[in-house]
């Protein structure tokens, strides 16, 4: 396999649902790239922020000019910083109000990845994505202190 490193600095996210941009920092992706017997893959892919892993990622596509290809993805090795992200998805215009409503009862904490590995066959990614999430990933990870403020009654 042949490794390749990408570079981004000082990325911004823009878009219609943010309130205002959102910068990121300075990013970095490796991977190593492999083709043999019908199979594609884009092995030990590593996301840096400056020079700290944020995600480790390993993929694979099984029979990628078939007319519906099988896909693997398996993500891990990274944190959540809770309270971190409660406050940039609440950056995003019109959420739906439970899920508003859900963020603001979130207390602080963080959780640990450790894989998360997602199999499906495009076709069911494609036409029942919800489905195919249900059905065919399986997440290993540790919760470290966030909690959801009861509601008064």
């Amino acid at each position: 396999m042949e490794r390749r490193t990408l570079a981004a600095v000082i990325c911004t996210l823009n878009g219609p649902g943010l309130s205002s941009p959102i910068k990121l920092g300075d990013y970095t992706l490796q991977s190593a790239i492999g083709f043999s017997n019908g199979l594609l893959a884009f092995d030990k892919l590593i996301l840096k922020h400056v020079d700290r892993q944020l995600v480790s990622v390993q993929t694979e596509v099984v029979e990628p000019f078939s007319s519906n290809p099988g896909i693997g993805v398996k993500i891990g090795g990274f944190r959540l910083d809770v309270s971190a992200l409660k406050q940039k998805l609440l950056l995003v215009r019109h959420l739906p109000t439970e899920v508003e409503e859900m963020l603001r009862r979130l207390k602080p904490g963080a959780v640990s990845v450790g894989a998360a590995t997602l199999t499906a066959t495009l076709d069911k990614i494609k036409t029942t994505p919800l489905q195919a999430l249900r059905d065919n990933l399986v997440i290993s990870a540790q919760v470290e202190g966030p909690a959801l403020r009861c509601l008064k009654i």
